[in-house]
C-alpha cells in the first residue's frame, strides 16, 4: 500500500516544485523590467520639423513643445507603467503618451489652423509577454492608426491625431526601454502636416507602480 502511495506522490511533487522554478524564473524576467518609467529624450527621425512656430527646424520634439502650455507638466508628470505578466504567454498592456498640436484644416480655405496651442496628448498602445525560452516579445497594440479627428464637408478636425501608431518597443533590459513611435505632426517650416517617426526613450525611475 505504501508503495502505491509513493508512487502517486513522486509525480505531485516533481510538478510542485516545477511549478515554483516557473514562477520564479518569470518573476525574475519581469523583475527587470517592471516599475515606474520617465521619457527622457523624444528624438524625430530622418527630418527636421518646426513645430512651435519659432522659425527653427529641430529634431529634438521635446525642445519644439516648449513652445506649448502643454511641455510643462507632459514632460514631467506624466509617466509609463509597466505591469508584470502572471504566466507565460500571457500579454500584459504598456501604454506611452505622445505630444499633439491639435491641428484643424479648413477645406474652404486651405489652411491649417490650430485649435489649442497649448496641445494635447495621445495614448499610444504597446503589448508584452514572455514565452517559455524566458523572452521577452513586445508589440505593438495596433496594427493600424489612431484617428480621433472629426470631418464634415468642410473641415477636418484635430488632423494630427490621423495616422499615430507603435512601430516597435525594446527593453534595454539596463533599467529602460525605447519606443519607436509614428507621429503626425504639423511643419510650420513647409506648411504640411507629415507622418514622421519619433524614437521615445524612457528610464525606469521606481519600481513602484503607484
Amino acid at each position: 500500500m505504501k508503495k502505491i502511495f509513493y508512487v502517486f506522490l513522486l509525480p505531485l511533487l516533481f510538478l510542485s516544485c516545477s511549478k515554483e522554478e516557473d514562477d520564479d524564473g518569470l518573476e525574475k524576467i519581469t523583475d527587470t523590467i517592471v516599475g515606474m518609467y520617465e521619457c527622457r529624450s523624444a528624438t524625430i527621425q530622418g527630418r527636421l520639423l518646426d513645430l512651435n512656430g519659432d522659425g527653427t527646424a529641430g529634431d529634438d520634439m521635446i525642445a519644439e513643445f516648449k513652445g506649448f502650455d502643454i511641455y510643462n507638466w507632459f514632460w514631467q508628470d506624466l509617466r509609463a507603467r509597466v505591469y508584470p505578466v502572471k504566466s507565460y504567454g500571457e500579454k500584459q498592456l504598456i501604454y506611452i503618451t505622445i505630444p499633439k498640436q491639435r491641428v484643424n484644416y479648413d477645406k474652404r480655405t486651405g489652411e491649417y489652423t490650430f485649435k489649442a496651442m497649448f496641445g494635447d496628448i495621445l495614448y499610444i498602445g504597446f503589448r508584452y509577454s514572455v514565452n517559455e525560452s524566458g523572452m521577452i516579445i513586445t508589440e505593438p497594440d495596433e496594427k493600424g492608426g489612431n484617428d480621433y479627428s472629426y470631418e464634415d464637408d468642410s473641415m477636418i478636425e484635430l488632423i494630427d491625431y490621423r495616422n499615430n501608431c507603435g512601430r516597435s518597443l525594446t527593453f534595454d533590459q539596463e533599467g529602460g526601454f525605447e519606443a519607436l513611435v509614428d507621429c503626425t505632426c504639423y511643419d510650420f517650416a513647409t506648411d504640411e502636416v507629415v507622418t514622421v517617426p519619433v524614437l521615445f526613450v524612457y528610464e525606469r525611475v521606481s519600481y513602484s507602480l503607484d
